[in-house]
């Protein structure tokens, strides 16, 4: 009588994967090329590539559209705290460790946007008279600006660049080095802003609320300032730092204001 050999026991296949994947691999999984350190010098995919989890998802999700990595709270740290040595590093090509610059202020700039509308802050309302003439014209520009606040910030950055480009010529950097530069300043300036709703939602309705609203204002030509000497001390004598970056944060104020007035203005006059 003919013996029937056994039956070989299916493949588990999710088992067989997660094993290829958490294993370490000799060859890279995408493309099959040898591997000898931690990317595929080839492809350049991590060698040490994970089954997909559910951690790795909520990883993954953010760092898909805005590369949210552990370089965001890096690079705000370091603006923060060194922000001339920060800005030296990242145009000398250390770059690997920080978050873009421009995905920076869009990010930020965003959540800021959605804070100040969230909270129903009524700037208008609490910084004009009632009985202004202007006062729903202004509502209206107001709403629009924090509407698209990050795209209004994002616009400001080459005018900003403009200055410091021509303050501070000996520093040796080119114009587009310069918008890198002050975006990488832009984002530690929201950063703070961000940190700044929280004191404008307690004070108002209340008499501090002029007062919280001007000093957060100011967060802006004062980190500037601190940033921008900070800077320039790599090239200038501290007197010749000073000026410079004091000329720039200024000339960022008035850019800031005027940009934005302009533009409301404008997108009201449109609409009616």
């Amino acid at each position: 009588m003919e013996t029937l050999a056994p039956a070989s026991s299916p493949i588990s296949v999710p088992a067989t994967a997660h094993a290829a994947v958490h294993s370490a691999p000799h060859a890279c999984l995408n493309c099959g090329h040898p591997l000898s350190s931690r990317f595929c010098p080839d492809c350049g995919q991590p060698a040490n590539t994970h089954r997909i989890t559910t951690a790795h998802l909520l990883h993954d999700i953010p760092h898909s559209v805005w590369h949210v990595d552990r370089g965001l709270p890096y690079t705000i740290r370091e603006m923060l705290l060194r922000p001339g040595r920060t800005v030296r590093r990242y145009l000398a090509g250390e770059r690997v460790d920080f978050f873009r610059p421009f995905a920076l202020v869009l990010l930020l700039a965003g959540i800021l946007s959605f804070l100040i509308l969230a909270s129903h802050i009524q700037l208008v309302d609490e910084l004009t008279p009632s009985t202004d003439p202007h006062r729903a014209k202004m509502v209206e520009a107001n709403r629009f600006v924090f509407k698209y606040f990050a795209w209004f910030t994002v616009a400001m950055v080459p005018g900003y660049a403009l200055f410091s480009w021509a303050l501070l010529r000996r520093l040796r950097y080119n114009f587009a080095e310069h918008v890198v530069a002050n975006a990488l300043v832009m984002g530690a300036i929201i950063f703070i802003q961000m940190l700044c709703v929280p004191l404008l939602v307690w004070a108002s309705g209340t008499p501090y609320f002029k007062p919280v609203y001007y000093a957060e204002s100011f967060t802006m030509p004062l980190f500037q300032l601190w940033a921008f000497g900070n800077l320039a001390v790599g090239g200038y004598h501290l007197g010749g730092a000073l000026w410079r970056s004091f000329v720039i944060a200024f000339v960022g104020l008035i850019i800031n204001s005027l940009l934005i007035t302009w533009v409301s203005e404008a997108a009201v006059s449109f609409k009616h």
